[in-house]
């Protein structure tokens, strides 16, 4: 099967500018996507630094392969005052102090646009009591739903515990080794940065609104109290606390002020339109995709909308457990149940001639149906609203053979 005959659209994430994510397919400019996101983000650059990009400029992330992914993110807000200025009066330290190296700070794992490394890591050095030496702050939020994430390089210790202020809800991070140990918790990351850096992130759903963000330093067998030597401790470049139930790339931009709450606000990308395909297939090709957004809605989530000259035809919607279910707008109804599939590669193609919907997902048919209605496709739109996503690929085909499916999502 040559695919490249049958797409009218491919679009591997590479070439961009302000506004603008280029296809592969068609190559005169027709099938170039609109990109929409009035703020900074972040992302992680081939190097593995992380870069910030300006408003409206997609992010191309490397953090998890040497090719990029389209990655998209909700709205979300970083609730720590000063993500980098661990010295501020704003941090409670407890048996630890803060050293800024002599008011030059440390290299970091961030670069700025020009390509140079910006001095804004800190260290966390223990005193010598004999205790825990920690770095902590509560937080308020409005929201039971927390997550964090530290950026934290190995000195003299190479252990520490990231939590949400109690020991109970934590876990352990092993610098050295990239490992991790967890307390009450579940869906720890650690993402390997340049220079021995690592991105830690933990997250927790609990009753209350009041929770803590905390960084304890721990001995080289993971106690979190013992007799510090006044002069060994861990690097830190950046914290962040959101109300997601996981953390969404760095929002704060070291160049920039603290002192105050930054919001980084939601991607969407919309493919340029067709002339109603009446036939097709549509495939996407995800690295990685979570649900986010308020969990007191336990109803699937709009991620891509299919429309055609009219309204939305077709919705491939996350659900709560962050799996993709397809459903159809235009005629209430979803495609192998709402419930979905835990999936990377799917291809949702629609036969007008017989009005029969397919939904492929990683080399197999998941469900099949016939709608009543027709379901003709114009243009999409990806949107990072309710889900953290990394996108490979995209491609909009002619209608494939079911064998043709199968194999293009193995």
């Amino acid at each position: 099967m040559n695919i490249i005959d049958k797409a009218s659209l491919m679009m591997v994430p590479s070439a961009y500018k302000a506004g603008k994510l280029y296809s592969i397919i068609p190559a005169d400019g027709s099938g170039d996507f609109t990109v929409a996101r009035n703020s900074e983000s972040s992302r992680v650059r081939s190097d593995k630094y992380i870069e910030f990009k300006a408003a409206n400029v997609p992010t191309l992330d490397y953090s998890d392969s040497t090719c990029p992914a389209l990655s998209t993110n909700p709205q979300s807000t970083n609730k720590i005052l000063y993500p980098f200025d661990y010295g501020n009066t704003w941090w409670t330290k407890s048996g630890a102090t803060i050293d800024n190296n002599g008011g030059a700070n440390y290299p970091s794992p961030i670069k700025d646009s020009s390509g140079n490394i910006i001095n804004c890591a800190r260290k966390l050095v223990e005193d010598t009591s004999d205790g825990g030496h920690r770095l902590y702050r509560s937080v308020t939020s409005e929201d039971g739903t927390f997550s964090q994430l530290a950026i934290a390089k190995a000195a003299e210790r190479h252990k520490f515990q990231l939590s949400f202020g109690s020991s109970a809800y934590s876990t352990m991070f092993d610098l050295s080794t990239g490992t991790f140990v967890e307390t009450g918790i579940t869906g720890s990351e650690m993402i390997e940065l340049a220079d021995n850096w690592w991105m830690c992130t933990i997250g927790r759903t609990q009753s209350s609104q009041d929770s803590y963000t905390a960084i304890v330093l721990a001995d080289e067998n993971g106690n979190t109290n013992y007799q510090g030597d006044g002069t060994s401790g861990i690097l830190i470049a950046g914290s962040q606390f959101e109300e997601q139930p996981a953390t969404t790339p760095l929002i704060n931009n070291p160049l920039n002020a603290d002192g105050a709450e930054v919001t980084r606000l939601a991607d969407s990308i919309t493919s340029s339109t067709f002339a109603d395909k009446q036939s097709y297939s549509f495939f996407i090709d995800l690295q990685e995709i979570k649900r986010v957004g308020d969990p007191s809605i336990t109803s699937n989530q709009k991620f891509v909308y299919v429309y055609d000259s009219t309204g939305t035809v077709f919705m491939l919607a996350i659900s709560s457990a962050s799996r993709i279910a397809l459903y159809s707008i235009r005629d209430s109804q979803y495609i192998g149940g709402s419930y979905g599939i835990d999936a990377n590669k799917i291809v949702v193609s629609f036969d007008s001639s017989t009005k029969t919907v397919q939904f492929i997902a990683d080399g197999s048919v998941f469900a099949e149906t016939i709608l009543p209605s027709e379901h003709p496709f114009d243009h999409f739109n990806i949107a990072g609203v309710f889900s953290i996503a990394k996108t490979r690929a995209v491609e909009v085909l002619d209608l494939l053979t079911t064998e043709e499916a199968i194999e293009l999502t193995k």
